[in-house]
């Protein structure tokens, strides 16, 4: 949490349960980590500790033998090989499952390939440059507006690309730049020949859009953020994936990468045509977009203009040459498998019983899978827990699914059917499901709760107690 705004160290507690046979989060506690000291993973353990056996009032057994996972950041008080908070819980439950949340680890994949690019680091920062030349320049601004109504097109506001979970906002950011790629280019123009004084930033700015190898750079950036964002960060902050399908997402999404880098023939113009823009004549941007007015219509009603900029420095030679070497630099695929590499883990692969998708003719394929997922939760499963009716059970309810439930194709809607109207039939498939539905791979949820947080803290909210804060959060 900012100590800026909270003046202090907070840990926000979220719990995942299973309700009327569906996965969700509770926010349960948001502890105020100075208490107890510096935020040390001791000292985390203890506010964990006390938000979930004082305020939650669970009680101590339950709370040893029921938590089955937990997921955090990487920050090494979670995750120190010694004293990490996350390591500390496990020591005390051997089968407690230990997650890096798979939204942060998609920040650093980005952070470990794209981003160590010269390039695309630059175009990230002309997008951060821009996001606050408009937010301070009230008049350049109208200007900008001004423009796109004499063109008769849309125009869309540059947002904020930096912060947490800056994947999707710099795809955005990119998304809003290429579409305003002429109209801002015939502004800036225009500003800076009205304008003796003009402000030299100006300048640089449109030598950057006039710069056809920086328009092309902007495009392949933007399409990789687009695989980064769809096949990864947006699917992950959903938190209805099980832990089983992490592993297939990255793979498709390297898939997808790899396609990307293939080398082609003339990939600027691959590129350009990707945007609807073209370069003629190596001075003349065309590009077509919504014409204002239709940007909320069906795209089969939408109509679009055609606008251009005649002052583009290009050279198809250069632009492909630029292409080709960016994508031979990129090593993307290793990145991905590295930061993802727990989800191979057999304890992962064995949840993936649970997916009917994946289930054969077979009835007792999946038996094994389902004997390794009991031997792990043994201890969370308990005494009342009847192993030996395991087969029985799971034949029985392969039966019912497929005389009864055969047009359910998704999982989580299977199982809540399930658990909602045949748990008397099968109790302890119901039980070991329940524990594998409560693995929650992402904290994404923390991060909204913290964002909701940071929002209600105005300015004349700084004085607001501890307290206060953890009731409007639970609220």
């Amino acid at each position: 949490m900012q100590a800026r705004k909270s003046r202090g160290e907070k840990e926000l507690v979220f719990v995942r349960v299973v309700k009327d046979g569906s996965p969700v989060f509770f926010c349960c506690a948001l502890e105020d980590v100075d208490t107890y000291g510096y935020a040390t993973a001791e000292n985390l353990k203890k506010s964990l500790d006390n938000a979930i056996l004082n305020k939650l009032k669970i009680e101590s057994e339950k709370y040893m033998t029921g938590l089955v996972v937990m997921t955090a950041d990487g920050a090494s008080a979670n995750f120190g090989s010694k004293n990490g908070l996350l390591t500390q819980m496990n020591q005390e439950r051997g089968w407690l499952l230990k997650i890096h949340c798979v939204c942060h680890r998609v920040e650093l994949a980005f952070k470990d390939a794209p981003l160590k690019r010269k390039e695309f680091n630059q175009i990230k920062e002309f997008l951060t440059s821009i996001y606050y030349f408009f937010k301070r320049s009230g008049k350049f601004k109208r200007q900008f507006e001004t423009t796109a109504d004499a063109m008769d097109v849309v125009c869309y506001p540059f947002p904020k690309v930096h912060g947490t979970r800056s994947v999707n906002h710099q795809r955005v950011g990119l998304q809003r730049l290429l579409h305003n790629w002429v109209v801002l280019a015939s502004t800036l123009e225009s500003a800076i020949a009205t304008d003796k004084g003009a402000n030299a930033k100006l300048t640089g700015y449109l030598k950057r859009l006039r710069d056809s190898k920086f328009l092309v750079s902007c495009i392949l950036y933007k399409d990789i953020l687009d695989i980064y964002a769809t096949e990864l960060s947006l699917k992950f902050e959903r938190n209805d994936l099980l832990p089983c399908e992490i592993a297939l997402a990255v793979e498709k999404a390297i898939c997808a990468v790899e396609d990307l880098l293939e080398p082609c023939d003339n990939p600027s113009t691959s590129l350009l045509n990707s945007v609807s823009m073209k370069l003629e004549n190596d001075k003349t941007l065309t590009q077509n977009i919504t014409k204002k007015g239709h940007n909320k219509r069906k795209t089969a009603e939408k109509e679009m203009m055609e606008i251009k900029y005649e002052q583009m420095n290009h050279s198809d030679e250069a632009c492909n040459a630029k292409i080709e070497k960016l994508k031979q630099d990129l090593n993307l695929t290793d990145c991905l498998q590295e930061r993802f590499a727990s989800f191979n883990d057999p304890i992962y692969q064995s949840f993936s019983w649970i997916d009917n998708r994946s289930w054969t003719e077979d009835r007792n394929a999946e038996l094994p899978k389902i004997m390794n997922t009991v031997d792990h939760f043994g201890v969370t499963l308990g005494p009342q827990f009847e192993k030996e009716k395991l087969k029985s059970e799971w034949r029985n309810l392969r039966l019912t699914i497929q005389h009864s439930y055969t047009d359910i194709k998704k999982p989580l809607k299977l199982w809540e059917t399930i658990l909602k109207y045949r748990r008397e039939e099968v109790p302890n498939i119901c039980s070991l499901v329940e524990i594998i539905l409560c693995i929650g791979v992402s904290n994404s949820v923390v991060g909204s709760g913290f964002s909701c947080l940071t929002y209600l803290l105005s300015d004349r909210r700084f004085s607001m107690h501890h307290e206060t804060m953890e009731s409007y959060n639970l609220i």
